[in-house]
């Protein structure tokens, strides 16, 4: 995986797979230093406390969920919305 992937490539590889892919790709970017994930019951490297959360920052993107797969699902879904916003301010530029 390209670990060099701005947030429109990484949506166009992965928006339509299944979770478990999606998860497996957002895991891939964090773990070559494109992210952070924080769990519920772990503290986050910058030292920030953890919530009672997942948390998801990966891309320039930040989402959270009761468990991982809804933040999973969250960060989809506010990745798609800052990509179309990039796109629209591409546009009226």
């Amino acid at each position: 995986m390209d670990t060099d992937l701005s947030l429109e490539a990484f949506l166009d590889n992965y928006a339509t797979q299944p979770p478990q892919i999606q998860g497996q790709a957002l895991s891939q970017i964090i773990l070559h230093g494109g992210g952070t994930i924080i769990k519920p019951t772990n503290a986050s490297t910058s030292g920030r406390p953890a919530t009672h959360t997942w948390e998801i920052e990966c891309l320039g993107v930040y989402a959270r969920g009761f468990d991982q797969p809804e933040a999973i699902r969250n960060w989809f879904k506010v990745a798609k919305a800052v990509a179309q916003g990039n796109q629209t301010q591409a546009r009226a530029a």
